[in-house]
């Protein structure tokens, strides 16, 4: 495993108390900071790792937090102090995306399970932490099938930040032809709603479309709203 140093980065005890104010204030905007905020070396690394071959980095911490609103808030905090912050999902990434090579504070958003499907209008919102298999068998329930299909099982989010395709795109297309509307916490610690999910309420410019495939560098994907296709009833094989 390469040293912190192989990255030009402090090692982790040295970053923990440079950015022990933060710590401490992140303590503040956490509804449960015993169990949303992660301190300990050893669970720190695999905050720090992907399914890349490169080498991981324990960040300094890594927040979970459990609404968009604590997401925004932490964002906020972090970015009044100037400590560097890598958003994190399933990390199922093969380019290390999701390690946290600034040596900050992770925000994982595991615990933004969000899940309101709208049967009449074939859609549904699902926070960034829901991971797809999860999303594909709630849709299947209902009589719908999530069309993008990447071949790992990651979070939502995950497929968002990285536009994630799969074997079902020629049919279903990848998943920035399913993303309907997205929420953002920006890097400044504000919400933002890309778009209306009706078409006929939406002005201005195309925001969706920028944030897709982004991989966190404008800013944490913390819902999105899918559009979804119903099961198909019948199927028809045939034997050569």
């Amino acid at each position: 495993m390469a040293t912190p140093a192989a990255y030009q980065i402090e090692p982790l005890e040295a970053r923990q108390k440079k950015y022990a104010h933060c710590i401490e204030e992140l303590r503040k905007v956490l509804k449960n900071p015993e169990k949303q905020l992660v301190l300990d070396h050893k669970k720190l690394l695999r905050f720090g790792i992907d399914e890349s071959p490169l080498d991981p980095v324990a960040p300094a911490a890594a927040v979970l937090p459990s609404t968009i609103e604590e997401a925004a808030a932490v964002v906020k905090l972090c970015a009044s102090l100037r400590v560097p912050m890598t958003p994190s999902g399933a990390r199922t990434g093969l380019e290390g995306g999701a390690i946290p090579f600034a040596g900050g504070v992770v925000i994982d958003t595991v615990n933004l399970k969000r899940m309101d499907f709208d049967v009449e209008n074939a859609c549904v919102w699902v926070g960034a932490g829901v991971k797809k298999l999860a999303l594909n068998r709630e849709c299947t329930k209902r009589g719908f099938l999530f069309g993008p299909d990447p071949a790992s099982n990651p979070s939502v989010g995950g497929m968002v930040s990285t536009s994630g395709s799969g074997m079902s795109t020629l049919r279903y297309g990848t998943t920035r032809e399913n993303v309907i509307s997205l929420k953002v916490v920006t890097p400044a610690g504000d919400v933002l709603q890309t778009r209306q999910v009706v078409r006929k309420s939406s002005a201005g410019l195309e925001l969706t479309q920028l944030y897709i495939g982004s991989e966190g560098t404008l800013g944490i994907i913390c819902e999105v709203c899918f559009r979804l296709f119903p099961l198909t009833k019948y199927c028809r094989r045939f034997r050569g």
